[in-house]
């Protein structure tokens, strides 16, 4: 689909959301790539690429290859290219940020978006082999990312003056996760939306919980430190009931919490859980291995068991398809929506679900639940799966421009793009309320790149998810079986990023 095609159609989906998606936050040492409620400034802009070279490259094209239509239309990146006609609001600022870095530095922003079906990867790799050098930046998925980088095709970010990697405007909360051994070949910031709309979160519906918590305030409780997997657990078996009058709960009835079976991994990095940290000289090191691990594990088989609070998402495929909704994720937010639910896990993509129910209800956001009440704060996973990897191939024409001017886009998408998507999108449309507002921001405060769930060693993160699918914990039976395909994958990676050079 070409650019101005799916522009029109963005802006048909725009206008149909009351709503609209997220992004990240300020932090005084760790900066993670959405700021808070500030607006731009023209006197801000004046500051925009200091410690960046003075140049000006005549009309330079600089080529990014990004991903299109590969998985759908709403992973599609509309992070870089733009169309010149369409008055969507993101669009608009990724307009306005290419005009700002075109103008100082003289270049033109273009690029190819892949189509459906077209796999960004394979076309990465073949540009590779055949030593390629049409594209300056790209931008594959990190799922694909990982895979590539071990494999040498994209330079050390950390190595190239140009990019700056230290500056805010990059996701250090990123950097820090995903740097091996002193090596980040791949990252992210405010250039990128798709990792904010990827982070994980709850919703509810303030309707339910106005009539069956008994004045129990769901915010005040994640203020106060006080939301934790328990208390989610508590308040769920308050709202479930069999109210659709037949005997029997079915979907149709009112549940407490809707969960994925992808949400105990998402939790279990709620619960201040890694899979994979890193040891004092960057190797990564297995965590998801420990006694803490376990007895958290064993928390979240009694949530996905727990037949008086929860209702598994992917359990309802039959009756999903039976009674006309196009997946079960519609009809999860098809049942909210309908006062049917008191909360639903999801990442803040799927958003789109709840403005394609056609229903108007007032509905907030919470983070993942914490532990206990002495977790120190709140931790928001990112499935980082359909999340862009901005990265410098090794045969691009000039990995010093192509650094400026990734750089130097991520700073200028700061009040430009991230203010568009995180301020005004986020927090002016979709939600209204300020304590809404309040939890978006404690939600990007402490974003969360699990080492583990980006490389996928041995499939590591599957772990928890199929620990606890069938409601018991099988936790020391699946672990004892993928343990040596984990370790044996991790290895290779550790061996390969030792051989690579910068």
């Amino acid at each position: 689909m070409n650019i101005k095609k799916f522009g029109v159609l963005l802006l048909v989906v725009m206008l149909l959301l009351p709503f609209a998606a997220c992004g990240e936050k300020n932090q005084t040492e760790s900066t993670v790539s959405t700021a808070t409620d500030t607006s731009s400034t023209t006197s801000e802009e004046k500051k925009l690429f200091e410690g960046l070279p003075d140049v000006n490259y005549g009309g330079k094209e600089i080529q990014f290859l990004i991903g299109g239509e590969e998985q759908g239309v709403r992973y599609f990146s509309r992070e870089i290219l733009a169309d010149e006609e369409s008055e969507d609001i993101i669009n608009v600022a990724v307009l306005e940020r290419n005009r700002i870095v075109e103008e100082e530095f003289g270049v033109k922003i273009k690029g190819y978006a892949t189509e459906a079906g077209e796999s960004l990867i394979n076309k990465i790799r073949t540009s590779n082999l055949s030593q390629d050098d049409t594209y300056d930046i790209m931008a594959p998925y990190m799922d694909g990312a990982v895979t590539l980088a071990a494999e040498g095709f994209f330079h050390n970010l950390n190595a190239i003056p140009n990019m700056r990697i230290d500056g805010h405007f990059w996701d250090q909360r990123a950097n820090d996760d995903l740097e091996i051994m002193g090596k980040l070949y791949f990252t992210t910031g405010y250039i990128s939306i798709l990792d904010n709309e990827c982070t994980q979160c709850l919703i509810f519906n303030k309707k339910v919980a106005k009539d069956y918590l008994d004045g129990i305030d769901l915010y005040k409780l994640v203020k106060d430190g006080d939301w934790t997997i328990d208390k989610m657990v508590e308040v769920a078996r308050m709202v479930t009931n069999d109210t659709d009058g037949v005997q029997g709960m079915t979907y149709k009835d009112t549940w407490g919490l809707y969960i994925n079976l992808s949400s105990p991994t998402h939790m279990f990095v709620g619960a201040g859980q890694r899979l994979v940290k890193k040891d004092g000289a960057g190797n990564p090191i297995i965590t998801i291995d420990s006694a803490d691990s376990a007895r958290v594990v064993s928390k979240l088989a009694d949530v996905m068991g727990d037949e008086n609070a929860s209702i598994i998402i992917e359990n309802l495929t039959s009756q999903a398809s039976a009674d006309g909704f196009q997946d079960v994720y519609f009809l999860a937010s098809n049942q909210i929506s309908q006062d049917k639910a008191l909360l639903r896990t999801m990442c803040l993509i799927d958003l789109w679900d709840i403005a394609d129910t056609a229903q108007d209800f007032d509905f907030g956001i919470l983070p993942n639940p914490k532990l206990d009440k002495e977790q120190d704060k709140y931790y928001s996973n990112v499935s980082t799966f359909p999340v862009p990897a901005y990265v410098i191939p090794v045969y691009a024409k000039d990995k010093d421009i192509s650094a400026l001017v990734l750089s130097a886009m991520c700073e200028a998408s700061e009040d430009t793009l991230n203010e568009a998507y995180y301020n005004k999108l986020l927090k002016r449309r979709r939600f209204t309320d300020m304590d809404s507002r309040e939890m978006l921001d404690i939600i990007f405060e402490d974003r969360v790149y699990d080492l583990g769930s980006v490389f996928n060693w041995g499939d590591i993160r599957g772990v928890v998810n199929d620990s606890v699918s069938s409601g018991s914990s099988t936790f020391a039976s699946t672990w004892e079986a993928r343990k040596d395909s984990v370790e044996n994958a991790m290895q290779k990676t550790i061996e390969a990023f030792q051989l690579l050079a910068d």
